[in-house]
């Protein structure tokens, strides 16, 4: 594949706290021992890590780094912390009907839907929100929150990766980002107007919707002389 180290899980639905890890062809288990680990933390710091490698030993050299976090892909695994972060927010609170109409007019008020769009009526097949018992609501509502949490964890690490690689903006560009109110903007689009406050997030980097995940680096003008990535996943 032309890269000449790896770093990340092979195969789908990998878990974030105890992945099928590998370092080039090695498997290693940097999780046990350590109970608060996490592999959207880990592979950040390591990105990180080896593109300050790369620029002390290189520093004229241009140079790769394919980074791609496991999240949102199945299982939804982030911190206690960040679900806890989003919890609070009580954005899903008020159900699916309700949450999806505010999306809908704030993406119309932002602009990104036509003035004139008109909401899909509900699916038949779906049951609305009313017609739900409490506990199917209590769980509904968790799911929808480790989800928006795993998602907000994950931007924030990525942001981390952007903000250290403009340490070496000169010869680490980016293929495609957004800007720092990428998340603020999702977040303002599924919330009622009384909440204002932006959540902990900053951008997105250059990512693919690719079938592993994983850092891999190398200098993209010439052939990998080293062991190639161990394969690719789901």
């Amino acid at each position: 594949m032309g890269f000449e180290y790896f770093y990340g899980f092979v195969g789908g639905d990998a878990s974030q706290w105890q992945p099928n890890l590998y370092r080039n062809t090695t498997a290693i288990y940097p999780f046990q021992g350590k109970p608060g680990w996490n592999l959207t933390t880990a592979m950040a710091d390591e990105a990180i890590q080896y593109m300050k490698e790369l620029k002390e030993i290189a520093p004229d050299k241009p140079f790769l780094v394919y980074y791609v976090p496991g999240g949102t892909h199945a299982p939804h695994h982030p911190t206690p912390e960040w679900i806890k972060k989003i919890s609070d927010m009580h954005l899903f609170d008020q159900g699916w009907n309700k949450i999806r109409e505010t999306i809908f007019a704030n993406q119309k008020r932002m602009g990104i839907m036509p003035a004139n769009a008109q909401l899909t009526p509900w699916p038949k097949e779906l049951p609305e929100w009313d017609s739900l018992g409490w506990e199917e609501k209590k769980l509904f509502i968790r799911q929808a929150d480790v989800f928006g949490a795993y998602l907000a964890y994950t931007d924030h690490e990525i942001g981390r990766v952007i903000q250290r690689s403009k340490t070496w903006v000169n010869s680490t560009t980016p293929s495609s980002s957004t800007s720092p109110a990428t998340m603020a903007r999702a977040r303002k689009a599924c919330s009622t107007e009384r909440r204002t406050s932006s959540p902990p997030s900053t951008a997105f980097p250059c990512r693919s919707r690719t079938s592993s995940s994983g850092t891999r680096s190398g200098g993209p003008t010439e052939p990998s002389r080293t062991s190639p990535h161990p394969g690719r996943g789901r």
